[in-house]
């Protein structure tokens, strides 16, 4: 028989209420859909920022990413690697370089835009456009 010390058992009780908790919030995580209308940057760091916090397995990963396609996109789910699926993403729904000039020179503020909103817009096809601009503008 082994004899454990409360010290020892209270960090044990500790560690598991820790995953269980973990597990809850993950059953909570509600994922984004992403029909391919926009680029899926958005998708694919929302992916990153959850797979880190939640430690997602490459399994957990692929199943969150595949299940969040829908419409257009969901063509892209047919490959059972996640980097393809990304590059497939990127390739028949990203934003090029040329489409991002295009858009850049055809950019005007709106009556229903905030100010902030055009210049996060501005700020994402600029650093498209021009990836070696500096983070400052």
């Amino acid at each position: 028989m082994v004899q454990i010390d409360a010290r020892t058992l209270q960090t044990l009780i500790g560690a598991l209420q820790g995953q269980q908790q973990q597990q809850r919030q993950q059953e909570r995580v509600k994922m984004l859909l992403y029909d391919g209308k926009s680029d899926p940057e958005g998708l694919l760091s929302i992916m990153r920022h959850l797979t880190q916090t939640y430690r997602w397995t490459r399994a957990e990963r692929l199943a969150k990413l595949k299940t969040a396609l829908t419409g257009r996109a969901v063509k892209c789910s047919r490959p059972n690697d996640y980097a393809e699926i990304k590059r497939l993403l990127r390739s028949r729904f990203g934003i090029t370089v040329p489409k991002a000039k295009r858009q850049l020179m055809a950019m005007k503020k709106g009556r229903s835009e905030e100010f902030a909103e055009i210049a996060n817009e501005i700020r994402r096809l600029a650093a498209t456009d021009y990836p070696t601009l500096t983070r400052s503008i």
